[in-house]
């Protein structure tokens, strides 16, 4: 049950990030969305910057992953190939 609380409030976090912007969130919405108590969200994160940094985190590692999968991939592969390959992963 704890992932799937934490992950809702990870997911609607970055959602409402996304469509209104860090500074006009505020964890009331957060909570609202989720149905949860702010203690909930205090309990995995410790503001909502903290939050927020654990998204960015989350994104730029995925960032970074996706970047030395393109790194990695054989050179002798034919392009076509390639970018199946890359389109498919997103």
């Amino acid at each position: 049950m704890e992932n799937s609380t934490r992950d809702k409030i990870f997911y609607t976090s970055f959602r409402l990030f996304l469509e209104n912007g860090y500074e006009a969130t505020n964890i009331r919405d957060i909570c609202k969305e989720v149905g949860v108590k702010a203690s909930t969200i205090y309990f995995y994160y410790k503001s909502k910057q903290d939050l927020f940094f654990y998204i960015y985190d989350y994104i730029y590692k995925d960032y970074i992953d996706y970047m030395e999968s393109i790194e990695t991939m054989d050179k002798n592969i034919p392009i076509k190939e390639k970018l199946y390959t890359l389109l498919k992963r997103r």
